[in-house]
């Protein structure tokens, strides 16, 4: 009787009119979504195959489709191209349909083979069905509003997007829904409809009620947490009218290479007079390096206060879909995407890469958070500073001494083919030329105050290895000078440089076929000594009514061997000659840094302000005070498409070590 009744179930014993007929009876087929699904394809493994491949299209084109808009109105600016819309939601798609068919084409054929066994033993009309249905919808709710969360996290016009999220909460309850319906239906299709459904069809009905409960419980545990979240502390616009930046002025300074270890070695023996007077009157810590991150990674975590997945730079290069002028920002930080695009998508050949830009940088840097307090603010070859942008200070990104190089060759060049974004205000590019062949000579005259380089450079090197070696001094010597001047031009508030020498030339060491190792022994030290001389007119400067904050990070070598860093906060109200042990991370830098200067601290932020660095009492730092987010970063921060330098950048930076 079981074999018989099992045997009745097979839907290869019924017409295409009958199965339809039961299929309508339950209450599918009344869109043309689930017509276009259930149309006829043949024998039952054709079957499987076929709706397999029409529920992935649908399911991935949804998911694409939710993606893009969402990304849309995280980076207004992406729709100003719209083949790069529909290129965007092409291959999203392509990649999102590809990846449901292999994980729902094994069980299908599966499925459709053990069909006389398995027929009709979860029939439309029961509860285990409605379970099923709601759990379905429940997993995909719940991821899709892991997207939404990332765009909603950093906004600040709460009423506005509150309005946008009901239009996206339910779009995601529509999505969850239908993804429930059509995985029902394809069991339909591939199992067949029993006989016994016609007569419980009102219990799809209540499934899908299970469902739609269960979509509008979390979607509302949602909304009520992220709105609690961001009422608990200031809003932006409340926090830019309550608080004001301390008449402090700030420097921000990055030293790439220098660990501890070393650190306090050379400050002990004086050589590094400039720094062993930070470190004698300030509070110092150390800072626990992170072994597999690259140097964009480091220094845009010190900048933000937040990890790489939350900031978005992984890497110097970043990936680009072919025929797509940028990669929108937010991209590949969504649940899911970051394989997508970082293994799919290369595998087969569907990007290109470009150097990295603050275009797909995803929080703001410390100083676009000073700018909003209405100071200026300048910053000199930070990583992904590039395009180089500001609304009151200025901005010499990493890419202007190599851009500025080629304006001193022999042969002459039109600014329309070297020029491009490097500086803010545009009109310092021209200052900047003329300030580097000014340091010509000077830098010259320095040179011969260190003796280790002063005989490597007239050794029997190859000439292009001695202008490497000697580009790697002069551009730390010519970005420290151009900082000083500029600042004092522009009168900034907040100054960040960036130093990058030590690291490099200790990564000159990997490169045989350019310096023999034996004859850089003895250079580092040497290095930090010139270092710390052309730091000590900007240390002047802010000494002793300013903030001086010195981040080292021991470079790619300390890194490896797990040597730690050292942060140093030196002003008014930080406490004097302590020293921490325990260490700090490094998204740790940019709350204490807010905290010291007398700004809230975005709670979306990864890393927590250093309080006991403050100097307490009455007249010290100000109260540790918060606001939930500081938004994402000016939408007027757009990389290029097809900008002319793009492979000049990679080989530059395959030259200095940091790509093979």
């Amino acid at each position: 009787m079981k074999n018989k009744q099992q045997q009745d179930y097979e839907p290869n014993k019924f017409s295409i009119e009958e199965i339809r007929s039961r299929l309508k009876a339950l209450g599918y087929l009344e869109s043309p979504v689930e017509r276009f699904l259930s149309r006829p394809s043949g024998g039952p493994w054709r079957t499987g195959f076929t709706v397999t491949a029409k529920l992935a299209l649908l399911i991935g084109f949804l998911l694409a489709g939710l993606t893009t808009a969402s990304t849309l109105l995280a980076d207004p600016g992406f729709i100003e191209n719209p083949l790069d819309i529909f290129l965007f939601l092409t291959y999203l798609g392509a990649a999102y349909s590809l990846g449901a068919f292999c994980l729902v084409l094994i069980p299908a054929l599966l499925w459709v083979r053990k069909k006389k066994r398995s027929a009709g033993m979860i029939p439309g009309g029961t509860l285990r069905s409605a379970v099923l249905c709601t759990l379905t919808a429940s997993v995909l709710c719940a991821y899709l509003l892991g997207w939404w969360h990332l765009v909603m996290i950093g906004s600040q016009q709460i009423l506005p997007f509150g309005m946008v999220s009901l239009s996206v909460l339910a779009a995601i309850a529509l999505i969850s829904l239908m993804a429930g319906r059509m995985i029902g239906l394809a069991y339909f299709l591939l199992a067949g409809v029993p006989e016994s459904s016609r007569s419980r069809q009102n219990m799809v009905a209540k499934g899908y009620i299970f469902s739609l409960v269960a979509v509008l419980l979390i979607e509302s545990a949602w909304a009520i947490g992220f709105f609690r979240h961001h009422s608990a502390d200031h809003t932006l616009n409340a926090a830019l009218r309550d608080y004001s930046l301390r008449p402090l002025p700030i420097l921000l300074v990055g030293l790439d290479g220098l660990d501890s270890e070393l650190l306090f070695r050379l400050s002990g023996v004086d050589n590094l007079p400039n720094l062993t007077r930070l470190i004698e009157g300030g509070f110092t810590v150390e800072l626990a390096a992170q072994k597999n991150y690259l140097a964009p990674q480091i220094w845009t975590t010190v900048a933000t206060g937040v990890k790489p997945e939350q900031h978005g730079i992984n890497h110097f290069t970043l990936p680009v879909l072919r025929g797509m002028s940028r990669q929108p920002r937010l991209g590949t930080s969504r649940p899911g995407l970051k394989l997508v695009f970082e293994q799919i998508f290369p595998f087969l050949q569907l990007v290109r890469p470009v150097p990295l830009s603050a275009s797909s940088r995803i929080t703001k840097t410390l100083w676009e958070i000073i700018e909003l307090f209405r100071a200026p603010a300048g910053v000199v070859n930070w990583w992904a500073s590039w395009p180089a942008s500001s609304s009151k200070g200025f901005t010499v990104s990493e890419r202007t001494f190599s851009r500025i190089a080629l304006v001193h060759q022999t042969q002459p060049i039109k600014p329309s083919t070297y020029y491009n974004e490097e500086v803010f205000p545009p009109a310092e590019f021209d200052s900047l030329v003329v300030l580097r062949a000014e340091l010509e000579e000077p830098f010259n005259s320095v040179l011969t105050e260190y003796p280790l380089i002063s005989d490597l450079l007239v050794k029997d090197l190859p000439q292009k290895t001695r202008e490497l070696i000697r580009s790697i001094y002069f551009a730390d010597y010519f970005h420290t000078r151009a900082a000083a001047e500029l600042a004092r031009r522009h009168e900034v508030k907040f100054l960040a440089l960036y130093i990058q020498g030590p690291d490099i030339l200790s990564r000159l060491e990997e490169r045989i076929d350019l310096v023999d190792p034996e004859s850089l022994q003895g250079l580092i030290p040497e290095y930090f000594h010139f270092i710390d001389r052309l730091l000590g007119e900007l240390i002047d400067e802010y000494q002793p009514s300013g903030l001086i904050v010195t981040v080292c990070d021991p470079g790619k070598k300390g890194r490896l061997r797990e040597l730690k860093g050292v942060v140093i906060f030196n002003g008014v109200d930080v406490q004097k000659g302590f020293r921490k042990k325990v260490p700090i991370y490094l998204e740790d830098v940019a709350p204490t840094i807010l905290y010291l200067t007398g700004l809230p601290v975005a709670r979306d932020m990864s890393g927590e302000a250093l309080t006991e660095a403050g100097m307490p009492g009455p007249v010290g730092a100000m109260p540790l005070r918060f606001v939930t987010s500081y938004g994402p970063p000016p939408l007027f921060r757009e990389s290029l498409p097809g900008y002319r330098h793009d492979n000049e950048e990679i080989q530059r930076f395959r030259s200095l070590g940091y790509l093979k």
